[in-house]
């Protein structure tokens, strides 16, 4: 089975018409793989929801909390299923309780434990597509967690490895890794290629992709792309085996 996995970032999903978008994409690549695609909650909305939680309870339960986050993730995942359900193909959608991700430490800031993908398996003998809300996932009591801000980054990487995915590919606004930010500077340079080392290093200073996910990518050792969306370039490919930082030309 060739499988794919995408994560898709608030800042794709934003309004009604950047959903059309990515269900356009995952239209055209489901007709070659089926597709895991993770998605953020929409942009602001995570903000939002905290601090309307803490305008009513300063002091808050972080279990609760983590359940209450998590919505955020909820409705880009059905937004995007029914734009899928109207494009015609068999989609479905999983949350924190179908996922199979196993968490420990805090509700709010967990780590995956292990990942058992049986029911993803189970779900593609129907559907092309699975829409996951990522960011979540459960602890041992089967109490929902997140997984820290970023933490779709962290779903997808590790759905990935669990699934052997063919590929795994991180949208992004900026869709690549570069010498120096590039809205800022205009002599910075494309990365096409880095080393898990490396980008665990450049995550650690810069909000490429989540610490988390870089170091969980590094140690399982599941490559992965960082991709833009809207235009046509390879991005930057992170993997291991000794790979380089290589500027491309």
């Amino acid at each position: 089975m060739n499988i794919i996995v995408q994560k898709y970032g608030g800042s794709l999903l934003k309004t009604p018409y950047d959903i059309q978008q990515v269900a356009k994409r995952l239209q055209i690549d489901s007709a070659e793989a089926k597709v895991v695609a993770v998605v953020s909650a929409r942009n602001g909305s995570t903000n939002a929801l905290l601090n309307e939680a803490l305008l009513v309870a300063p002091h808050l339960s972080q279990k609760e909390l983590a359940a209450y986050l998590s919505m955020g993730e909820q409705a880009s995942a059905l937004l995007l299923f029914f734009a899928m359900q109207e494009r015609g193909v068999p989609c479905c959608v999983f949350n924190a309780y179908q996922l199979g991700i196993v968490t420990a430490g805090p509700h709010c800031d967990a780590e995956i434990e292990s990942v058992h993908p049986d029911n993803l398996y189970a779900a593609f003998r129907q559907h092309q597509v699975i829409v996951v809300m990522g960011f979540q996932g459960l602890n041992a009591l089967g109490e929902l967690t997140t997984l820290g801000r970023g933490g779709s980054d962290l779903t997808a990487i590790a759905l990935a490895g669990a699934l052997q995915a063919d590929r795994c590919e991180i949208f992004k606004d900026v869709g690549a890794v570069f010498t120096a930010d590039p809205k800022l500077d205009p002599t910075a340079q494309h990365i096409a290629q880095l080393s898990h080392d490396d980008m665990c290093s450049l995550a650690a200073h810069a909000r490429v992709i989540q610490l988390k996910a870089a170091l969980y990518a590094r140690d399982h050792a599941i490559p992965y792309q960082v991709l833009p969306f809207s235009t046509i370039t390879t991005g930057t490919f992170v993997g291991s085996e000794g790979l380089q930082a290589a500027l491309s030309v």
